[in-house]
């Protein structure tokens, strides 16, 4: 049956299904390689295979022809990678999101989708934040009956089984295997190259796709767990699936989304040690390890084969062509994809009320040329931070062919009637490599664009000694605050006692990425000086170092200072308010600065500032919660951070005035203005 049904999966690659008397679909893959072992292709050849035998049309696209779909009814996107715009108008597009429903999200092409499919009841409430095209019912994936089959009867083996690839790092299942007992009786299967010991111990070498129904049905118990995208939605694997069809009883680490799929009768396991148990105790008692296995078999039958899917799949898709309306027309591509930067999507968030979407690119260089080339208007393309354009550059000869292509192709995109916007956030970038280099591409974007996004009003003077900004083709849409971005329900009490602060200490922070233009090697001596007149003293820090500004030296001190409280990585989005809620006071040392988004984060959280008087910042000067000082000036610096202490900290009528003055800035820079004066420069691009 496994080479029959595998000969069914290589006619499908192979395009032997494209043509059918009934509609005709695309799957948008990663690739058409059945040997590749990416689960996208698997789902979306079960569901093919099955609409090829009810007579519709079907193949497989891999991703480097998704741009050349061109003679199908129906597109579906099995990742949130696939641009829907780059589709041809008149196909339907749907976007089936199995997994990764934050990523999908943040792509956020959602909009352009026709219909939106999700695999499970939350990741559908989730999905219908971002757009109302989700289908309400969940379609989650499902097994192909005729490929995985019950074997003849036979004894199966109580050595318990995972077939989860190592790819280079712990998934759930691998931390809980690393920790088994030497004689906890596992076998993996899969990839595993440069595992760690305790895993590879396990191994037994990878299997193909084909040879799992084999594996499953020769196992009593087959170990799964739910990927760390979907843990969180319910959504289960194709492993439980499968696995249950041949007749083995999988084993999940969450009961999230078991019930909803008829499943609430499978034992789950939290951590290694309820795994041995589990496996124990079902191992002493077979006939309860057979009834659940034939009940999950029974289930999956049922409910959750291929042949079931499809029906739901073309009645859902079949009501959605009747009611829904066509999605949004126009992406706004952008450049680069700072995605643990908020203020992208706080920038982005209101283009849908223009009929608008904002989608990433990978490669600016590469996007425009593409849509050069491709049929239809350009687009639009709002470059952000141009760093990485030129910066990769290992040299100037390099760093110059890369300024040139990217002329090149802007040059094609503009000629048939793309449009640029350029947020300008900074004048040059902090750690230019290649400073020609940067002023070119400054001027030549200054040049091109429709539009020049400033974030203030400084921009253009303070670009002036480098290149020239035309103010017929400047808007400016100030940085906003992050009110509403971060969660803010923690106490300052509460805070404090996470970071080890005591109740008389004054907590001074730097927050945000840690790189050189941030002086932060200074602000550490500064605070020095301080902490002696005043032990009371703390500073916080907290953010990843860039690539260019690691020092394991001025990690290690700081680390190893019981005065200063450090944490040299990511800070995620629930615990960046511990940080902001126990401080007192934040300090920006910049050595050079135009915009600031960390001023804009201290007044979200009501703090008082203390900032260098430059760029953007010193429209700030009059301000009740800041102190400014002059650039480079670290006894200026030193005074600034005292004055504030003892009338902004201190003193309670000036510490009141600081943070109720923070908040009503914050309450007037709020993001949805931006967000919709932003979406108003969009709406006025022509085409």
């Amino acid at each position: 049956m496994s080479l029959e049904r595998r000969a069914a999966y290589d006619a499908l690659c192979a395009g032997e299904y494209a043509q059918g008397e009934g509609t005709s679909f695309a799957f948008c893959v990663y690739t058409d390689d059945l040997d590749e072992g990416r689960g996208d292709i698997y789902v979306a050849a079960g569901m093919a295979l099955e609409l090829a035998r009810r007579g519709h049309g079907v193949r497989l696209v891999p991703r480097w022809a998704w741009a050349e779909i061109d003679d199908v009814d129906v597109v579906v996107a099995m990742l949130p990678d696939l641009d829907p715009s780059l589709l041809r108008p008149g196909v339907r597009k749907v976007a089936w999101v199995r997994n990764e429903v934050e990523r999908w999200c943040r792509m956020g092409s959602l909009s352009g989708y026709h219909q939106v499919f999700a695999s499970s009841a939350l990741a559908v409430a989730r999905l219908q934040r971002e757009t109302d095209r989700v289908w309400p019912e969940p379609l989650p994936i499902a097994a192909d009956d005729d490929l995985f089959v019950l074997p003849p009867a036979g004894v199966r083996s109580t050595t318990a089984v995972t077939t989860a690839n190592y790819w280079g790092s712990l998934r759930d299942v691998h931390k809980v295997l690393v920790r088994l007992p030497v004689d906890a009786d596992v076998v993996m299967y899969g990839a595993a190259r440069n595992a760690p010991p305790k895993l590879r111990r396990w191994h037994r070498g990878a299997r193909s796709y084909f040879d799992l129904p084999e594996v499953y049905g020769q196992s009593a118990f087959v170990i799964d767990d739910v990927n760390r995208s979907n843990v969180g939605f319910g959504a289960l694997n194709s492993r439980l699936y499968e696995s249950a069809a041949c007749g083995a009883l999988p084993l999940l680490n969450t009961r999230l989304g078991l019930a909803d799929q008829g499943f609430g009768h499978l034992p789950t396991y939290r951590d290694a040690g309820e795994l041995s148990r589990i496996l124990r105790r079902l191992r002493e008692d077979p006939a309860e390890t057979a009834r659940l296995a034939d009940l999950t078999r029974a289930t999956v039958l049922e409910r959750h084969t291929w042949k079931v899917r499809a029906g739901e799949f073309l009645t859902a898709l079949a009501a959605g062509q009747e009611h829904d309306a066509p999605p949004a027309p126009r992406p706004v591509h952008y450049f680069p994809d700072y995605w643990t930067n908020p203020y992208q999507p706080m920038l982005f968030s209101a283009l849908p009320s223009v009929g608008s979407y904002a989608v990433p690119v990978p490669d600016a260089t590469e996007h425009l040329r593409t849509r050069a080339e491709a049929p239809g208007h350009p687009g639009v393309l709002n470059i952000q931070w141009p760093d990485p354009i030129l910066q990769p550059s290992r040299g100037p000869f390099s760093a110059r062919l890369a300024l040139d292509e990217f002329a090149a192709a802007l040059a094609a995109f503009k000629e048939r009637g793309g449009h640029l916007v350029w947020t300008v956030h900074n004048v040059l970038p902090h750690e230019a490599k290649f400073q020609w280099a940067e002023i070119e591409l400054g001027q030549l974007l200054a040049d091109e664009s429709d539009v020049v996004h400033l974030l203030s009003a400084e921009t253009i003077e303070q670009a002036a000694p480098y290149y020239r900004i035309d103010p017929a083709k400047a808007v400016v849409i100030e940085h906003s605050s992050y009110d509403g971005r971060y969660p803010t329900w923690i106490s300052r009490e509460g805070a404090r006692e996470r970071l080890g602060l005591e109740p008389h200490e004054k907590a001074i922070i730097a927050l945000g990425g840690v790189r050189p233009y941030k002086g932060l090697d200074k602000l550490v001596a500064v605070f020095d000086e301080l902490h002696r007149d005043d032990p009371s003293l703390r500073l916080l820090i907290a953010g990843r170092p860039g690539k260019l500004a690691r020092s394991a030296k001025f990690e290690s001190d700081c680390l190893a200072d019981p005065r200063i409280i450090a944490f040299f990585d990511f800070v995620p989005d629930d615990q960046l308010q511990v940080w902001m809620k126990a401080a007192d006071l934040a300090v920006l040392n910049y050595r050079n600065i135009l915009n600031s988004g960390s001023f804009l984060l201290s007044q979200t959280f009501g703090l008082p500032v203390v900032a260098p008087r430059a760029g953007a910042l010193r429209a700030f000067d009059d301000q009740p919660q800041v102190r400014l000082f002059d650039t480079g000036d670290d006894a200026g610096l030193r005074r600034a951070i005292s004055a504030a202490l003892e009338e902004l900290v201190v003193d309670p009528e000036g510490a009141a005035r600081a943070r109720t003055a923070a908040h009503a800035l914050a309450a007037e820079r709020s993001p949805s203005r931006m967000a919709q004066e932003f979406a108003a420069v969009v709406a006025g691009l022509d085409g």
